[in-house]
């Protein structure tokens, strides 16, 4: 997995170019990763599981350092209230 970050990923931009080119990046890592081992289905629904994973994951990273959640930040926990 190593090459696929250094052969794809790093060169298409990684995480340095903002989100959209970071998933981007994510998404051709995992294409490719998809051809290689063959167009199975359970090939198929591993990558879409694992892209969707990765999706969400840096989605909540960017969501988490928003100044608009931090309104809601007390101590180090998030207060559930309704949004105004």
């Amino acid at each position: 997995m190593v090459d696929v970050g250094r052969h794809i990923y790093i060169p298409l931009g990684g995480a340095r170019h903002g989100q959209a080119r970071r998933m981007f990046a994510s998404l051709m890592c995992f294409l490719y990763v998809c051809l290689w081992h063959g167009m199975w289905h359970n090939v198929i629904f591993w990558v879409a599981a694992n892209f969707i994973g990765v999706s969400l994951e840096a989605f909540g990273d960017q969501l988490s350092s928003s100044q608009w959640l931090r309104r809601f930040e007390v101590g180090s926990y998030y207060r559930v209230a309704a949004l105004p």
